[in-house]
């Protein structure tokens, strides 16, 4: 490919600029460059995994749905917030 012809895939003269010097810095051509780039992307496993979050968290609603949430409380520790309610409980055992 010439580096004046233009690339069909419509890139600006800034993006072309740095296209050119990515591509030399990798020691390839402008359209060897962009067709690797669109293979590696192609075959990047986030896009593929990203396609099947839906179908994952429908199963896993659906995994999770028998748990009885009233049956888990969180119990606070010793280093836990007193709540207002505990405030008026410890001030009326003091007084």
């Amino acid at each position: 490919m010439d580096q004046n012809e233009d690339l069909a895939i419509g890139f600006g003269p800034q993006e072309r600029e740095q296209l050119l010097r990515a591509a030399e810095a990798a020691g390839k051509s402008p359209a060897e460059f962009v067709r690797d780039a669109a293979l590696d992307a192609a075959e990047d496993p986030f896009p593929r995994a990203l396609a099947n979050a839906r179908h994952s968290a429908t199963e896993l609603a659906s995994a999770f749905a028998h748990i009885d949430r009233a049956t888990h409380t969180v119990t606070p520790g010793p280093d836990s917030p007193m709540s207002s309610r505990d405030l008026r409980a410890a001030s009326r055992r003091a007084a």
